[in-house]
């Protein structure tokens, strides 16, 4: 009986239902594409800053990130490496060595981070190789080749096929010397990097800075930052108790996208909450007038011996039927707006430049996410129900003969 009068009550006033059941539909379609553009675009910001250089996990020795002196290294490296790769999880997997030196040409000469990595490895976990403008990448076996960001290379005024001279300092203060053969030029995008770093093969690099058979990081990747974050503990357990080895994740390898994550989500959330309060006092107000209207049939009703909690679960329950029928039109909705553009994308021209000093793409993908699908349906949902608890009191406050004298 209670559903019937209900779903009788709601029609009673169909332009008034169908605005309000519009309304929610539409903050809730908003809700769930935003939240998704949202994440989409966060998850983007993740990979492509992780993708250059850092990988989606990494194994180090403790105190290596906050001091990266040359003599914290992981010794046999590759016996670590063969474990680790046994993980599902784990998509690709190499061993990491850095040192800074001094590029010399004929006429100049620059201070830049030298990076020794695996050829056979690398292009798993880094989008250098698919970042040479000119020449190539290393062959596997490559021995004394280099590669250099292309403003580093202009600043020393070399170019493909020239030779650089390295000049550094290896293991125990040892001189790092070493004449190497340009073999190509990467332009990532950002000027910082394409101007200070350059690469070269690590068995190579562990000649020139006395440091055999080590390395000073092993680098993971997987389906991407966040999926092998959870794999964290997992990989840990594989490394010795007393090896000293740590494992970080995107969150501590790069902490500020992690707080421009967090003060975008703040903002956001301020957004959110607006959103959610306008559309909830807008029902409340269609919820109040639908009372007010039958507040005279409310009080014919009690003096005929209905009880005011009847009353109050009619209301109730025309509040819910609501919430449902505009929460999951939403839902619907978003969902399919959000799975359109997570496979088209969502480009930016404008902000194509800015971003692209970033490491990022022109387009964001929205994500799908039980996160994103449900969170702002749910948070609406509660705030209409409770909003929708105040007519009711109203109505258990009512008294029959002054409810039949409304008009």
């Amino acid at each position: 009986m209670i559903f019937a009068l209900a779903r009788r009550n709601l029609w009673r006033q169909p332009r008034r239902t169908i605005l309000s059941t519009l309304a929610i539909a539409l903050t809730t379609t908003l809700m769930v594409f935003m939240l998704s553009f949202q994440f989409g675009g966060y998850l983007g910001m993740i990979e492509s800053s992780m993708a250059l250089f850092d990988g989606h996990l990494q194994i180090q020795v403790k105190g290596y990130k906050k001091d990266p002196s040359i003599r914290k290294t992981i010794d046999n490296p590759n016996n670590l490496l063969s474990k680790i790769i046994q993980n599902p999880k784990v998509k690709h997997a190499g061993g990491r060595a850095n040192g800074f030196g001094l590029l010399s040409s004929p006429t100049r000469s620059f201070g830049a981070m030298i990076i020794g990595v695996q050829p056979e490895h690398e292009p798993g976990l880094s989008t250098v190789p698919k970042k040479i403008v000119e020449g190539r990448f290393f062959s596997q076996g490559a021995d004394n080749e280099i590669i250099l960001g292309q403003r580093l290379a202009q600043n020393l005024g070399l170019k493909v096929g020239d030779a650089v001279t390295l000049l550094g300092t290896g293991l125990n203060g040892s001189m790092a010397v070493d004449s190497l053969q340009i073999i190509g030029l990467f332009k990532s995008g950002i000027p910082e990097i394409d101007r200070r770093f350059a690469e070269m093969p690590l068995t190579r690099f562990q000649e020139t800075f006395s440091i055999p058979d080590q390395a000073h990081s092993i680098v993971l990747s997987g389906a991407s930052a966040i999926a092998l974050q959870e794999e964290k503990e997992n990989i840990l357990a594989l490394l010795d108790s007393d090896s000293n080895l740590v494992v970080l994740d995107w969150t501590e390898l790069q902490p500020p996208i992690l707080q421009a994550i967090l003060l975008d989500m703040s903002s956001a959330l301020l957004i959110y909450v607006v959103l959610i309060i306008v559309v909830t006092f807008s029902l409340l107000n269609s919820l109040l007038m639908s009372v007010l209207e039958r507040t005279r049939e409310f009080g014919m009703l009690m003096a005929l011996g209905m009880k005011p909690a009847i009353l109050g679960k009619v209301v109730w329950v025309e509040t819910l039927m609501l919430i449902l029928f505009g929460v999951l039109t939403g839902l619907l909705f978003g969902y399919a707006i959000s799975e359109y553009y997570h496979q088209t994308g969502i480009y930016f021209e404008a902000m194509e430049e800015m971003m692209a000093e970033f490491g990022m793409s022109g387009s964001i993908y929205p994500i799908i996410h039980p996160f994103t699908l449900f969170a702002g349906p749910l948070f609406i949902s509660l705030s209409i129900a409770l909003a929708g608890l105040y007519p009711i009191l109203r109505i258990r406050r009512l008294e029959p003969v002054m409810a039949m004298r409304k008009i």
